[in-house]
């Protein structure tokens, strides 16, 4: 399939993985990391995957989130960033265009204030050693400092809770297990 304007990323061969939802009255903290820019959307898992590693080589954390798009069907969206503002994503995406890594007028600044956590890893090292697991899953993973200095692997990054149902089904297939938190902490 082919690239959906404004969207590009990295798709993972997601797996099993169990979810629980988090509380849907989290509100917007200063600790948030609820904003993204999505670079693009491909209807198939390996292009948006091969995408996102390209990019995260460049850029940094890159993740892929599939989603239902009403009669689109399914898509998986290549996502950078996660920053507690809107005003950061729009630096980050003003950033992406500047050194060419998305060409204008690719870009959205999506509100995503949930992931899946699939670890809390003991370090910085350990962290990068599950990221590079996941990812020879098919699953694209990336690192934030969570509140209180600890290291968490999330997953994804989605809107609400209902449209991360997707993530949930394939990252059980991949025999991951993941649960579905607030996007929060400081990206290292």
């Amino acid at each position: 399939g082919e690239a959906a304007a404004g969207t590009a990323g990295v798709a993972p061969a997601w797996g099993a993985a169990r979810a629980t939802a988090a509380s849907p009255s989290t509100a917007d903290r200063g600790d948030s990391l609820f904003y993204s820019v999505q670079v693009a959307a491909f209807s198939r898992a390996e292009q948006a995957a091969a995408y996102a590693e390209r990019l995260a080589r460049r850029a940094g954390a890159a993740t892929v989130s599939p989603v239902r798009l009403g009669r689109q069907g399914l898509w998986f969206r290549v996502l950078v960033g996660a920053l507690p503002t809107a005003v950061g994503a729009d630096s980050l995406l003003r950033e992406l265009w500047r050194s060419k890594l998305v060409e204008r007028p690719s870009g959205t600044i999506l509100r995503t204030p949930h992931a899946y956590l699939v670890a809390r890893p003991a370090s910085r090292e350990a962290a990068s050693a599950v990221v590079e697991g996941v990812r020879r899953q098919g699953v694209a993973g990336y690192i934030v400092a969570a509140p209180g200095g600890e290291v968490q692997v999330l997953v994804g990054a989605f809107e609400d809770p209902e449209q991360a149902r997707v993530a949930d089904s394939l990252l059980r297939l991949a025999g991951l297990e993941a649960k579905l938190v607030p996007r929060m902490g400081k990206t290292p």
